[in-house]
């Protein structure tokens, strides 16, 4: 198991797996420019998903969906503030 930090938010990689892909799984990052998300996405050729979310696959058919701060409950933790 290991944890990424990314701040006020993480990543956890966990080895092996159980069970088959299925369409709900996935994790999400928050973000402040969920436009700057898409454009980058786009110029790397990488293509969203369909339907109302900004949310891809990475190339391991991971399924990852981008948030902008603005749509969740949350705000940045008070030492990631600063960095804006």
């Amino acid at each position: 198991m290991a944890f990424i930090d990314l701040g006020d938010q993480f990543l956890a990689l966990q080895k092996g797996r159980n069970q088959p892909a299925d369409q709900g799984r996935h994790f999400g990052l928050v973000v402040d420019g969920k436009e700057a998300v898409r454009k980058a996405l786009a110029d790397a050729g990488i293509q969203p998903l369909p339907g109302p979310f900004l949310d891809f696959l990475d190339p391991w058919g991971n399924r990852i969906e981008i948030v902008s701060y603005d749509n969740v409950q949350f705000t940045k933790a008070s030492n990631v503030l600063p960095w804006d």
